[in-house]
C-alpha cells in the first residue's frame, strides 16, 4: 500500500511540475547558537505594596531565561510569570506605578513628520495594555526620575526637547487619560534639565535640575525649587545656591529633613529649604564625590550610591555603595562596596531592610555581577540567595566555514552556548562550541572592550583564518585590527600589519590568493581605504586602490573578471563613533584603478547592500532613488556598466528590509532581512531577478527576522534576530503544482500547529492526506468547524508537503509549508 501512494505522490509530481521547488529546513542536529552581550543594564526599579519588584532594563536574559526588557519578580528574586509584558511595548523611556497597581510608562512617539511628541502606555497589574494615550507635547527623551505620579494618579513629566542645539526642558501635569491639566500652571521658570521630580506627603513638588529663575534670592541659575500643587512657588522654601552642582537624586527623612544627592557631595537642608549645619558627608579620602541614588533607613542611616573620578581619565572612575551615619560621618560597620567602573544609579530599601542595586554591568567587590545586586540591610554584604544575572543579544556579524566543516561566527557577544566567548567561536557540526579552538579573544570588563567587535572572517584555501574588525588584543597579545590564524585558532605570526587601524569592514580572499582589506574609518596612514595584501600578508606594491580610493569602504564584492566593486560612504566618514548608512556604489579594476567605463551610483538615504548577478547585473537594497525622480525604491538593478536597468521592476512590500546578500553557486541571489508580504525570512532572487517563488525556508516561529548567511553546499548558516544561527538543510527539488479547483482555499500557507480548508457552498469533504516529499502518508486530524475544516499539524515535522484533498466534487491538490 505503502508503494501506491509513493507511486501516486510521483506521479502528481510528475503530472503538474512545471517549477522546481527547493525547500530549506531546519537541521535539529545542529544546537542553534546563543550569544550575549556582556553590558547589560538595570534602568529602573520599583517595588510594589506586596513587595514585589518590577525591574526594567537593557537585556534580553534573566539567570538564563529569555525575558522582556519589563519584568516583575517575587519578593525572593525568582520572576513572577503572572507578568507578561503586552507585545504592543517595544520601547519606553520611564516608568511609574499608581495607586491602583496600574503601570505607566513614558514612550517617545518617533514617526510624526516635524517633532517626535511624549506619549504614556498604561498597564494593567499582570503587565497587559490596558490603554495608549498620545499628547501635544513635544519630547526628545525623558530621564527615568524626571517622572512622578501622584496620589489622584495625575501624571508630572519632565519632557526634553532640542532648541538651538542645546537642551531645554518643560514641566507639565497630566490627568489619568493623558490631557494636559489646565489647571496646572508655571510661572517665569525655564527648566533648561530636569533631574528628578519628587512629590512629598503633602503634595508640593520637588524639582532639581538645571533651573533658570529670575525671581530667586540670590542667584537666577538654580539646582533646586519647590512648587506648591498647583505649580506655582512655593515661597515658604528657600531657593538658595548651596547646591552649586546639578542634583541627581532626592529622599526625605521622616522628621521632613531633605537629603540631596550632587555631583559634588552630599547635603542635607531643613523642611524649609535652609542648610542643616548638623550634618556633613565624610569622606575619607578628602577627595569630591558623586551621589547619584540614596535611601534612608528606618534608623536614619543613610544608604548612598557614590562616585569618584579617575584624575586624567574622562568618564572613568569608581563607583561604591556606602553607609552615612544620621549625623554624616561614615559607617564602618558597614561593608564599602569596591570595583564598579560606573555610577550605580539605583538603590531602593525592601521593608526587611534589604538593599537593591543596580546599574550596568560590573565588579561587586570581586564578584562579577549584571545590573543588580542585593545587599544585605545590616552590614552591606551580597545576598547570596538572590540571584540576578543578567545578559543582552549579542551581535552576528560574519559566518564562515572551514574545509573539515567546522563553522566560525564572529561579532559582539560574550558567551556562545553559555562558555566565555567574546566576539569569536567555532562550532563543531552538532553547534556545540569547539573547546579545541585556540583563539581567545580577551573581555576585560571595560567600555571599550565592550564596544569591540569581529566584522569579517575569511578562510583561505588551506584553512588559514582572516578575521577583522574593531579590536587591539587578540590570543593575549596586542595587535592591530586585522589578523590572520592558523586552522587551530593559534595566531599565525609570519603575518603582522603594523599601520592597521580600528574599524576594518570587510576581507575578500581573490582567487590568487591576494587578500583584499576596507577600513569604515581613517583608513591606513590616515588616507588608504582600500589595501591589497600578497599571500603571505605583505602589501601588494602593485596595488592602486588605496590611492585611487578616497572614500571609506563599507563592503567589497570582487567580479568574476577580477575586476572590484566598491559599497563606500558618499562622503568621507572620520572617527570612532557611529556612521551614517553608505550609498556610493563605485568600481575598480583588478590592478586597483578607478574602472572609467563604470558610472558610480550614489543614492540618498542610502544602499544598505549589494550582490552581483552571474551575469554581471547588480542589484541594490536600500533607500534608493533614480537620478532624476523622487520616487524611493527598496531594490534597484544596475547594468553592468552602472548605469541603471530600467527593465527591473522588482520591489518590496512595506515593512520588508534587505540585511544582506549573498550569490549561491547556482548563480541565484539569496537576501537575508524580513519579508512579510513574501511569508518568507530568506528571499530568493531568479538569474532574471525576480524573486523565486519555488525558495522555500522553512524556520520555527519567531525566527523571522534573518541577518548574516553563509551558503555551503546543499546547506545554509544563517543567524536569526541577532543573535542566534541555525543551520538550513536543502532538501532535493521537488516539483509540484497545485491542481483541481482554484475555489478551495487552503490557509494560512505557510502554517504553524494547523490550517484551514474552506470548500464552496455545496461541497462536502471525504477525506483529507498529507504526503511528505518522499511519498509518505503522514497521520492528520481533520476537524469541520462552522463552516471550514481544520487540520491539525501540530507534531508534524516542520517542511514541504503536498496535501490531498477528496471532495464531493473531485480531488485537489495542494503544496503546503508546515513551520
Amino acid at each position: 500500500m505503502k508503494q501506491l501512494l509513493q507511486i501516486f505522490v510521483i506521479l502528481i509530481w510528475l503530472s503538474y511540475s512545471t517549477v522546481s521547488a527547493q525547500t530549506y529546513t531546519p537541521d535539529s542536529t545542529f544546537t542553534p547558537l546563543l550569544t550575549k552581550e556582556y553590558t547589560t543594564s538595570v534602568r529602573s526599579i520599583m517595588l510594589q505594596p506586596d513587595q514585589k519588584i518590577l525591574i526594567s532594563g537593557f537585556f534580553t536574559y534573566l539567570n538564563d531565561i529569555p525575558v522582556k526588557e519589563l519584568i516583575r519578580l517575587d519578593a525572593n528574586g525568582s520572576i513572577d510569570n503572572t507578568f507578561q509584558l503586552a507585545k504592543e511595548i517595544e520601547g519606553y523611556q520611564s516608568m511609574q506605578l499608581r495607586q491602583d497597581g496600574k503601570i505607566v510608562l513614558t514612550d517617545i512617539l518617533r514617526d510624526e513628520p516635524s517633532q517626535p511628541l511624549l506619549q504614556f502606555h498604561i498597564l494593567n497589574s499582570d503587565g497587559s495594555l490596558n490603554s495608549t494615550y498620545k499628547t501635544t507635547i513635544p519630547c526628545n527623551f525623558i530621564t527615568g526620575k524626571s517622572f512622578a505620579i501622584q496620589k489622584d494618579s495625575k501624571m508630572l513629566v519632565g519632557a526634553h526637547t532640542y532648541y538651538k542645539s542645546s537642551y531645554r526642558a518643560k514641566l507639565n501635569r497630566f490627568l489619568p487619560d493623558g490631557k494636559i491639566d489646565p489647571s496646572f500652571t508655571i510661572a517665569n521658570i525655564n527648566f533648561i534639565y530636569i533631574n528628578e521630580i519628587y512629590i512629598q506627603a503633602d503634595e508640593k513638588i520637588i524639582i532639581v535640575g538645571d533651573i533658570d529663575y529670575p525671581d530667586s534670592e540670590n542667584v537666577s541659575r538654580i539646582h533646586l525649587i519647590r512648587l506648591n500643587k498647583d505649580g506655582s512657588v512655593d515661597a515658604t522654601f528657600k531657593t538658595n545656591d548651596a547646591i552649586g552642582d546639578q542634583v541627581a537624586t532626592i529622599a526625605l527623612q521622616n522628621d521632613g529633613k531633605m537629603l540631596f544627592g550632587y555631583y559634588g557631595s552630599l547635603i542635607r537642608l531643613e523642611a524649609d529649604g535652609s542648610i542643616d549645619y548638623t550634618f556633613k558627608a565624610e569622606n575619607e579620602n578628602n577627595t569630591s564625590f558623586n551621589v547619584s541614588a540614596i535611601a534612608i533607613q528606618s534608623d536614619n542611616r543613610i544608604i548612598a550610591s557614590i562616585w569618584r573620578p579617575i584624575s586624567n581619565s574622562v568618564g572613568y572612575g569608581s563607583g561604591q555603595i556606602v553607609r552615612f551615619m544620621p549625623d554624616g560621618k561614615l559607617d564602618k560597620s558597614f561593608e564599602v562596596s569596591s570595583g564598579s567602573q560606573y555610577a550605580i544609579p539605583i538603590v531602593v530599601q525592601q521593608s526587611n531592610g534589604d538593599i537593591l542595586t543596580g546599574g550596568t554591568s560590573l565588579s561587586y567587590n570581586g564578584t562579577i555581577q549584571t545590573g543588580l545586586v542585593r545587599l544585605k540591610g545590616t552590614d552591606g554584604k551580597i545576598d547570596s540567595s538572590f540571584p540576578f544575572k543578567t545578559e543582552r543579544d549579542g551581535l552576528i556579524e560574519t559566518i564562515n566555514q572551514q574545509s573539515d566543516g567546522k563553522v566560525l561566527v564572529g561579532g559582539s557577544f560574550a558567551t556562545a552556548n553559555n562558555k566565555a566567548q567574546f566576539a569569536l567561536t567555532r562550532l563543531l557540526p552538532d553547534g556545540q562550541v569547539d573547546i579545541n579552538f585556540k583563539a581567545r579573544k580577551e573581555l576585560d570588563g571595560t567600555s571599550s572592550s565592550n564596544e569591540e567587535r569581529i566584522s569579517k572572517i575569511a578562510v583561505q584555501s588551506d584553512d588559514k583564518i582572516w578575521v577583522g574588525g574593531y579590536f587591539s588584543t587578540f590570543n593575549g597579545e596586542n595587535t592591530t585590527s586585522l589578523i590572520r590564524l592558523n586552522p587551530d585558532g593559534s595566531t599565525d605570526a609570519t603575518f603582522q600589519l603594523t599601520d592597521s587601524k580600528y574599524n576594518l569592514s570587510d576581507i575578500v580572499i581573490q582567487p590568487d590568493g591576494k587578500i583584499l582589506i576596507s577600513s569604515r574609518f581613517n583608513g591606513w596612514d590616515s588616507t588608504k581605504f582600500l589595501l591589497r595584501l600578497l599571500p603571505d600578508g605583505t602589501l601588494d606594491p602593485a596595488f592602486k586602490g588605496g590611492s585611487t580610493v578616497k572614500k571609506a569602504v563599507e563592503r567589497i564584492v570582487l567580479q568574476e573578471d577580477g575586476k572590484i566593486l566598491l559599497l563606500q560612504f558618499a562622503t568621507t566618514v572620520s572617527g570612532s563613533g557611529s556612521f551614517s548608512t553608505p550609498g556610493y556604489v563605485s568600481r575598480l579594476n583588478a590592478d586597483g584603478s578607478i574602472d572609467m567605463s563604470f558610472t558610480p551610483y550614489e543614492s540618498k538615504p542610502g544602499v544598505h547592500t549589494l550582490g552581483i548577478q552571474k551575469d554581471g547585473h547588480i542589484i541594490l537594497a536600500g533607500s534608493l532613488l533614480i537620478p532624476g525622480s523622487t520616487v524611493q525604491h527598496s531594490l534597484l538593478r544596475l547594468q553592468a556598466n552602472g548605469t541603471i536597468d530600467n527593465t527591473f521592476g522588482v520591489e518590496l512590500g512595506e515593512g520588508d528590509n534587505v540585511d544582506d546578500i549573498i550569490r549561491q553557486e547556482d548563480g541565484r541571489l539569496l537576501l537575508t532581512g524580513n519579508f512579510p508580504s513574501f511569508q518568507q525570512s530568506i528571499l530568493c532572487l531568479q538569474n532574471n531577478g525576480n524573486p523565486d517563488k519555488t525558495f522555500i525556508v522553512s524556520v520555527p516561529e519567531g525566527f523571522r527576522n534573518t541577518r548574516r548567511i553563509f551558503s555551503t553546499g546543499n546547506s545554509l548558516f544563517v543567524s536569526y534576530k541577532d543573535s542566534r544561527v541555525i543551520k538550513l538543510k536543502g532538501e532535493k527539488p521537488l516539483g509540484v503544482e497545485e491542481s483541481g479547483n482554484s475555489l478551495v482555499h487552503f490557509y494560512p500557507n505557510p502554517a504553524t500547529g494547523q490550517f484551514n480548508i474552506t470548500l464552496p457552498q455545496g461541497w462536502q469533504m471525504a477525506e483529507a492526506t498529507l504526503y511528505d516529499i518522499s511519498g509518505n502518508a503522514v497521520p492528520v486530524s481533520l476537524h469541520k468547524e462552522l463552516d471550514y475544516y481544520q487540520v491539525q499539524t501540530e507534531n508534524i515535522p516542520s517542511g514541504l508537503y503536498v496535501l490531498k484533498v477528496l471532495t464531493s466534487q473531485g480531488t485537489v491538490t495542494k503544496r503546503v509549508i508546515l513551520n
